[in-house]
């Protein structure tokens, strides 16, 4: 499912695609972004990015619909 999420989120324009990474909720110290060497994986029918909060490490996910 992870080519399938590829593919989904190619559709998403590339400015868009930016906004999504930079703007996740780590439950450490709020609003951040993704550190490098995320993972996108499909989640009832929308792509899940999962990955690290680039400021503490914590785990962090966002559900894209």
């Amino acid at each position: 499912t992870e080519i399938e999420a590829l593919r989904e989120r190619r559709k998403i324009p590339e400015h868009i695609r930016r906004l999504l990474l930079a703007n996740a909720f780590c439950h450490n110290c709020g609003t951040t972004e993704f550190a490098p060497g995320y993972t996108l994986r499909m989640r009832h029918g929308c792509v899940l990015i999962e990955g690290c909060c680039a400021k503490c490490g914590a785990e962090v996910a966002r559900l894209c619909d």
